[in-house]
């Protein structure tokens, strides 16, 4: 990206602070082309043509097969994000300029609380925002951290330790690539000032530990995380595995639940590349349907055994895409969860053989 030669070359966190619309969702760096696609996101133009494959442009996001030709530039996403980039760079210009004011003294405490928490503290706080058990505290934590900076890696070596002789937090992370790390350092340094006290480093397929404040962590980090873990698709995904007995990344990577979903209703299509997302308290499915019929078939089971389980948008009970082959199904999450999800049971697995993907 070319920025205002003026601007100091140190300036390493010029446009870390940029509001999350103006990145582009699948590299979350500062678009420069703003379009909008078939699918209703908006996308650096570069970016989603490099998603194109074998001549078929399908979103990253939600697997809607996309023109390319139909791309809509977002003017003023454009102009917004222009403006942004002129007022970081004068500010960094005046930061430039200012002799440094009091660089040993460190910030005040921030809340009426004391000046630190116990590691105990912080975990058994933890643990009442995400109302789970002590052992999920960390993974749920670093997870839901991640995902706060719209995000997702998989965390297998999530970890929360004291700092040894301090009042600090180490946090170790999995990062799946260096915009994932810059990202999650800038939304944590901006947003929660003071929070981030080393921040580590990025090597490709290790882990990163960061040091964080342990107050900052406790009174004003946690309670975010709790509210995003309820709120987020994330949330869903943790609960229909813990519902189908299986590990998050059998939801997440294996599509064992969309597998089961569409067996369920004597369709047998693989969902190797299935997928889902939160559509405000309901949660859109991308199932990979082969046709109309199919789509239909899957339809009338689930209205007629599940009536409260497909939500209509705009009078519609699916989208369907026939050259993709992707049915867009919007369903009530509650009734996913509590209703249909139970009965969502290992022997299905047996009825599509080869389809399941392990």
């Amino acid at each position: 990206m070319k920025e205002n030669q003026n601007v100091p070359a140190n300036d390493e966190y010029l446009y870390d602070d940029a509001p999350d619309e103006y990145l582009d969702p699948v590299t979350y760096e500062l678009m420069e082309d703003p379009v909008v696609a078939q699918d209703g996101n908006t996308y650096e133009r570069a970016d989603l043509l490099a998603c194109m494959k074998d001549g078929v442009l399908l979103s990253p996001l939600t697997r809607v097969e996309i023109d390319p030709d139909a791309l809509i530039p977002n003017r003023a996403l454009k102009e917004a994000i222009e403006r942004y980039k002129k007022e970081a760079e004068q500010r960094a210009l005046e930061r430039s300029r200012k002799p440094a004011e009091n660089d040993n003294n460190p910030p005040a405490p921030e809340g009426n609380g004391p000046d630190t928490y116990s590691h105990e503290e912080l975990l058994e706080r933890l643990r009442q925002c995400f109302n789970c058990e002590a052992n999920e505290v960390a993974a749920l934590t670093v997870k839901t951290m991640v995902r706060l900076c719209h995000s997702y890696c998989e965390q297998p070596d999530a970890a929360m330790e004291r700092f040894k002789g301090s009042s600090h937090t180490n946090i170790t992370f999995n990062f799946a690539h260096p915009n994932m790390y810059r990202n999650f350092l800038s939304h944590y340094s901006h947003g929660y000032k003071g929070s981030i006290i080393m921040p580590g480093s990025y090597e490709p397929g290790k882990p990163s530990i960061i040091m964080m404040d342990t107050k900052i962590l406790y009174e004003r980090i946690a309670p975010k995380l709790g509210e995003c873990y309820k709120i987020t698709h994330i949330f869903v995904l943790e609960k229909l595995a813990e519902k189908l007995s299986i590990t998050y990344k059998d939801v997440f990577e294996h599509n064992i639940a969309y597998q089961r979903l569409v067996a369920k209703a004597g369709i047998y299509t693989s969902q190797k590349e299935a997928g889902s997302e939160r559509d405000g308290n309901n949660t859109m499915l991308h199932l990979i349907l082969k046709s109309q019929a199919e789509s239909q078939k899957f339809i009338d089971y689930y209205q007629q055994n599940y009536p409260s389980f497909i939500v209509k948008h705009d009078g519609c009970n699916v989208r369907y895409s026939p050259k993709s082959q992707v049915a867009h199904i919007r369903v009530d999450s509650k009734v996913l969860l509590d209703v249909v999800a139970p009965t969502l049971t290992p022997e299905l697995d047996s009825r599509f053989g080869n389809c399941h993907v392990m």
